[in-house]
C-alpha cells in the first residue's frame, strides 16, 4: 500500500527515471481534477485506447475533461496518458474512471506483490471490487492490434518504472486491464510479465544504467505469437455466450447420448482458458473428436453444432501456428 501519488512526486520521479511527460493543463488543474480523492493506491494499470487516431491534444480533453458523459462515465478516464512516439501527459492526480468493476483476487496479488508476475499474467477472478479507487490509470493511445511503437514501449517501461520507484512498489503493482477482469483484454500485443521484467530490470539498472529498454527479437516474437493467441481466446470467449444452447440440446438427447456430448462444454471453456500452446493443442484435438461425433448425427440441430466447433477448431489451429 501507498498513500496517493502526488504531482509533485510524479514529475521528480519521472525526470529522474527519464519520461518524456508534459502536463496536459496548469498545475492546479491536473491535481484538482478526478471524481474524488484517492484513499490508498496500490498500483498501477495499463490500457489502451482502441485507436491509433488519438495523438492529439483533443483527444487527451476527451480522455481527461469531455469523457464519455453520453454512457454515464463522466470525465477524466484516466490519469495519465500516452502516444505513439513517446511523449507522456499527466491529466488527472485524483480517481478516475478507467478500471470499473473487477477481480479482489488480483488486487490481493498486486497488494501482496507474492504473485509470478514475471513468468505469467494474472487470471482475474469474479468482478467484486471497484478498481478505479486503488489503481492509477494509464492509457496507451494504439488501437492494440499491432504492439506499441519502439518509442511507446520504452515511455511505457519509463512511466511504470517511476510511479513504482515514488510509490516504493516492485514491478509487480504494475498490471494489465484484463488482468483486472475478463471483460477487458487491453493493452494489446503487450504481454505483461514481459513488461514487469523490464521495470523490474530497469528499477534495479538504475536510470543511467537502463539505456536500452528495448524488446528483444525473442520477445517480439512471442508477443506476437501471443497476439494471435489473444484474438483466439476472445472468439472462444463468445462462444462461452452459446452454452446454454449447448446445454439445452445435451439435455434433450437421451442419457446415452448425452453421455456422449457431456465433457463438450468443459473442453471449451478449458480451450478459452488455455494459456500455452500444449494446452490448445491437446484441446484442438478433443474439439476435433467432438466435431466427429456431432457431425455422425442426424438432426438439424447437431449439425450445426458441429459447423460452430469446425469454425472454433480451425481458430485454434490458426492460433497454435500464426502466420509470420
Amino acid at each position: 500500500m501507498a498513500t496517493p501519488l502526488t504531482l509533485t512526486r510524479l514529475e521528480i520521479y519521472s525526470k529522474k527515471w527519464k519520461v518524456n511527460y508534459k502536463l496536459f493543463d496548469s498545475a492546479a488543474a491536473v491535481v484538482s481534477r478526478g471524481r474524488r480523492n484517492f484513499l490508498v493506491q496500490y498500483g498501477v494499470m495499463n490500457h489502451h485506447t482502441g485507436s491509433d487516431s488519438g495523438q492529439s491534444d483533443d483527444y487527451d480533453n476527451f480522455l481527461f475533461v469531455r469523457g464519455r458523459p453520453e454512457e454515464g462515465i463522466p470525465a477524466p478516464l484516466c490519469n495519465i496518458s500516452g502516444d505513439m512516439d513517446g511523449e507522456v501527459h499527466f491529466g488527472a492526480m485524483r480517481v478516475a474512471n478507467h478500471a470499473g468493476a473487477g477481480s479482489d483476487f488480483t488486487l490481493n496479488a498486486i497488494r501482496n506483490q507474492n504473485y509470478d508476475g514475471y513468468n505469467k499474467e494474472l487470471n482475474p477472478g469474479p468482478d467484486n471490487i471497484n478498481g478505479n479507487d486503488v489503481y492509477l490509470g494509464i492509457e496507451w493511445k494504439y488501437d492494440g492490434g499491432q504492439p506499441p511503437t519502439p518509442e511507446m514501449w520504452e515511455s511505457m517501461v519509463r512511466l511504470n518504472a517511476a510511479i513504482c520507484d515514488a510509490q516504493g512498489w516492485t514491478a509487480l503493482a504494475v498490471l494489465a486491464h484484463r488482468e483486472h477482469t475478463e471483460r477487458k483484454n487491453d493493452p494489446g500485443n503487450v504481454l505483461m510479465f514481459i513488461l514487469r521484467r523490464h521495470v523490474r530490470d530497469l528499477l534495479i539498472a538504475g536510470p543511467e544504467g537502463g539505456s536500452d529498454v528495448a524488446l528483444t527479437e525473442q520477445e517480439k516474437k512471442d508477443i506476437r505469437n501471443a497476439g494471435w493467441l489473444a484474438e483466439q481466446f476472445g472468439q472462444g470467449k463468445q462462444f462461452e455466450e452459446d452454452f446454454d444452447i449447448i446445454q439445452a440440446f445435451v439435455t434433450s438427447l437421451s442419457t446415452a447420448e448425452a453421455a456422449r456430448y457431456a465433457d463438450l462444454k468443459d473442453t471449451i471453456t478449458q480451450w478459452s482458458e488455455a494459456k500455452d500452446q500444449a494446452r490448445l493443442t491437446e484441446l484442438v484435438n478433443k474439439l476435433e473428436e467432438h466435431q466427429q461425433a456431432l457431425l455422425a448425427a442426424s438432426n438439424q440441430q447437431t449439425a450445426a453444432l458441429a459447423d460452430a466447433i469446425q469454425a472454433q477448431t480451425l481458430a485454434i489451429i490458426n492460433a497454435i501456428n500464426p502466420p509470420e
